[in-house]
């Protein structure tokens, strides 16, 4: 126990878990208590799940949960009149569950951490491995702990959602620069149509490619409820910790 309690601390699991905005309690213990707690049992079936089971996130999307895009990529509007041609760059997304971290969107490398009063406010810019700049805006000032030159997957939680900049609200402003530093629109990375809509995550899974692998690529007509609760037993708990190769833990 005590191992896999060192363990679960080296990986960082519980900054892992605190960030995940509070409501990503979806496992009970047997009984029905929730895993968060300083009971040791309950600290190491967090990091069971949320580590070994539960592996990494894996979707395109910059959000988890039920979202809403709120501005389409090309659309036209007050707030866009402040460009030289009027139009949208990109699009806004929002979280219906008050989920405010903002993830990358792919594997890939910082090039930018910056402010921009006027414009972006709080913003990140990733590049992949084909030369394209994905542009994270609005975030929260202070909120992003990287830097440039740091690398990126599609589970690195790279600030929380804001309202910094040109903005009327708190959204994330999302947009994808190609090779020659030309907008282009960003729905078809993420794999949803280029129209506002709710969206739920748990629909745009993607293998290590970037491929879809969920089951629709429409939007929802509303916020999908939220998944069914599971239950673990100390049986399981203890199998799944021998299968990552912890041996000799008592639970």
């Amino acid at each position: 126990m005590e191992q896999a309690l060192k363990n679960a601390h080296a990986c960082g699991c519980a900054a892992a878990i605190n960030l995940d905005g509070g409501g990503s309690s979806q496992y009970h213990l047997p009984g029905g208590e929730k895993y968060y707690g300083t009971d040791p049992k309950r600290r190491v079936l967090n990091w069971i799940y949320f580590k070994v089971k539960k592996e990494k996130r894996m979707t395109n999307l910059p959000l988890n949960g039920q979202i809403a895009v709120t501005a389409a990529y090309g659309q036209k509007g007050s707030m866009d009149l402040w460009r030289p041609d009027g139009v949208h760059k990109g699009i806004d997304l929002i979280s219906r569950e008050n989920k405010d971290d903002i993830y990358s969107t792919c594997d890939g490398t910082v090039r930018v951490v910056a402010w921009d009063a006027e414009g972006w406010g709080q913003y990140v810019s990733i590049g992949d491995a084909q030369g394209r700049k994905h542009i994270f805006a609005h975030m929260v000032q202070g909120s992003v702990k990287l830097k440039a030159g740091d690398s990126v997957t599609r589970s690195t939680v790279i600030g929380l959602m804001g309202n910094t900049g040109r903005s009327t609200g708190k959204h994330l402003h999302y947009q994808i620069n190609d090779s020659d530093d030309k907008p282009v629109d960003p729905t078809a990375w993420l794999h949803i149509p280029n129209m506002t809509g709710n969206y739920s995550s748990a629909d745009y899974q993607v293998d290590a490619s970037g491929e879809l692998t969920g089951k629709s690529t429409a939007p929802v007509p509303a916020p999908q409820p939220q998944p069914e609760k599971k239950t673990v037993t100390w049986a399981e708990a203890g199998e799944i910790l021998r299968k990552a190769g912890y041996t000799g833990v008592e639970l």
